[in-house]
């Protein structure tokens, strides 16, 4: 619908003067008036469109954001904090805490260890430090047992397993965090994989 470019009064399609005004209304400013209701349609569109690819890049954002968070909440979860493992106090939550889980022994020897925790399983891998990478030793079981320190009598939760191939059983303290074999602290595991540079 055209209007008055005088007064801005709308006008039929077919109006020569402007009802309101008296302005004479050409067939160029009847173009012109349906050229900006076009224009201003086309432009709304725009701006709707852009709206929407707006609305939908920050939907996939989230989106991808939220898988992001799900799956590092969903790696929290199942590999809890150095902290978080040694406050807990049932087998059974250990068991669920220390799946999944990946721990290092670099801080004392020669020979570094790294422990890999499934449900019931463990795979254990060695390396000397100058390796650059970790060596497959085997998969063996392990099981969350309740013990007395034999320092100082309190309780704490471990890890009990072989070390694969050697057949030397381990203690893995899990209130600290320390390795132990035959009564002898080996020193502490760290959280997370180690990776050579």
């Amino acid at each position: 619908m055209p209007f008055c470019s005088n007064c801005g009064t709308k006008l039929t399609t077919t109006a020569r003067f402007c009802p309101i005004c008296g302005c004479q209304i050409s067939n160029l400013s009847h173009k012109e008036n349906e050229r900006g209701v076009t224009s201003r349609y086309y432009k709304n569109i725009g701006i709707i469109s852009i709206i929407v690819l707006i609305l939908i890049g920050i939907a996939t954002f989230i989106d991808n954001n939220n898988t992001q968070n799900s799956f590092v909440s969903n790696f929290l979860s199942y590999e809890k904090t150095k902290e978080d493992i040694m406050e807990i106090k049932t087998q059974r939550e250990m068991l669920e805490a220390i799946s999944n889980t990946t721990w290092c022994h670099t801080d004392k020897g020669d020979i570094w260890y790294k422990f890999v925790f499934k449900k019931n399983t463990m795979t254990h891998y060695a390396a000397f430090p100058s390796d650059g990478h970790w060596r497959y030793l085997g998969e063996v079981d392990y099981s969350i047992v309740e013990t007395r320190s034999s320092y100082d009598g309190k309780r704490y939760l471990a890890a009990i397993f072989d070390i694969a191939k050697y057949n030397v059983p381990v203690e893995f303290n899990l209130s600290n965090c320390h390795l132990y074999s035959f009564g002898v602290d080996l020193g502490s595991c760290q959280m997370g994989d180690y990776e050579w540079d």
